[in-house]
């Protein structure tokens, strides 16, 4: 009973202040106030909240869709992204970071605890997935919200595969890429109220404040364009030793090298078993294959079999060595059309030198690929 009525009062004069200051603050907070009745609506709704007053319907649609912008910005440190699910149109994501702007309300501080989204994801102005993500903790740093996207799977529209073998293909080939964010999220949080321009126990500057008790609030909309770092074409791929040659019956041969992939992005994926067409200037000789490929960022060591039609372009190689490019293709994936889709339009190329240290004539089997590293943050 104290704390509501002491809220009641903190309200009453913070909304008095708040009128004879109504100027001033519009002038310090341009953004905020071009739309001044639904930011004084919000500024009262939030401290309703502090009275212990649940968001009514007014309240949800000043902080629904077409209502105030409570999120300001969305950035990622990183994106997580596994497309080995058996369904093409499941794909799982989280992020390790996420820091979330917060549009800050004159005379409150708002202290978010944790959070959940329904989030719609939109690639050139269509929608293209949704997902929903657990709770998750979160701390305030000012006005950002630092927290985490929890493993969630995202469920692409069926009537947009091409569209979202699109978004893909985008991340791959190009250094950045933007898209947006769209939806509502449910937040836990405690809020401070101040009273502007008042005294306190008659020390200048000093004003009362107080602290609600944790509160929730649904359906907070929210709408932010969200730029990542892509592979750009993976521009650094180096080539580490051969590991295994062997010659096939039909004249063809495999090569099993190890090589290192640098992942410029901020992505990290889990793509499963990938094929590229393997070029020899513009003849295409074969198909290189990657079996359960990880990338982390940064650089990537892993273990890639080749296959080419005829031996002769092995006694090159072993000779003078040569620069080999790979592309993208329908069947990139056997196993998700969405994914082979994206990764059509990848061109990159990889230079191998002299391998005269093996034998050309020696035949030897192919080893199974190796591990992926442990210490890769992949999502398991």
């Amino acid at each position: 009973m104290k704390f509501t009525v002491f809220a009641l009062g903190v309200i009453v004069i913070a909304a008095s202040s708040l009128s004879s200051h109504h100027h001033a603050v519009r002038a310090a907070l341009p953004a905020l106030y071009k739309q001044s009745t639904a930011s004084e609506a919000a500024i009262t709704c939030v401290a309703g909240l502090m009275a212990a007053t649940p968001f009514d319907d007014d309240c949800k649609k000043v902080f629904g869709p077409d209502g105030i912008q409570a999120v300001t910005s969305i950035t990622l440190d990183a994106l997580y992204l596994d497309f080995t699910d058996p369904d093409p149109l499941k794909v799982t994501l989280s992020s390790p970071e996420m820091t979330v702007g917060v549009t800050s309300f004159p005379g409150f501080t708002l202290n978010l605890t944790d959070s959940r989204q329904y989030v719609t994801l939109i690639d050139n102005n269509v929608e293209i997935a949704t997902y929903d993500t657990p709770w998750v903790k979160g701390t305030m740093n000012g006005n950002n919200f630092i927290t985490t996207i929890g493993k969630s799977v995202v469920n692409v529209i069926p009537e947009r595969t091409k569209e979202f073998s699109a978004f893909i293909a985008a991340l791959v080939v190009n250094p950045s890429h933007k898209f947006i964010l769209r939806g509502t999220a449910d937040v836990n949080l405690t809020i401070t109220g101040a009273v502007p321009g008042t005294d306190f126990g008659g020390i200048g500057g000093l004003v009362p404040k107080l602290t609600s008790p944790p509160l929730s609030v649904p359906g907070i909309a929210f709408s932010s364009e969200v730029t990542l770092k892509g592979f750009n074409n993976f521009p650094k791929i180096d080539y580490i030793k051969e590991e295994a040659h062997s010659n096939n019956d039909d004249g063809s041969f495999d090569i099993t090298s190890r090589i290192n992939i640098h992942n410029p992005s901020q992505l990290v994926v889990k793509l499963g078993d990938v094929y590229f067409k393997t070029f020899d200037d513009k003849l295409e000789i074969g198909i290189t294959s990657m079996k359960g490929l990880e990338l982390k960022r940064g650089d990537n060591e892993i273990t890639v079999v080749a296959n080419a039609a005829s031996a002769e372009i092995y006694q090159r190689v072993y000779q003078t060595g040569g620069t080999f490019s790979f592309q993208g293709f329908d069947k990139s994936s056997e196993t998700n059309n969405i994914l082979a889709a994206g990764l059509a339009p990848l061109r990159t190329t990889c230079k191998v030198p002299a391998l005269k240290q093996f034998d050309a004539s020696a035949s030897a089997s192919v080893p199974a690929p190796a591990p992926a590293d442990p210490a890769s943050p992949i999502i398991t």
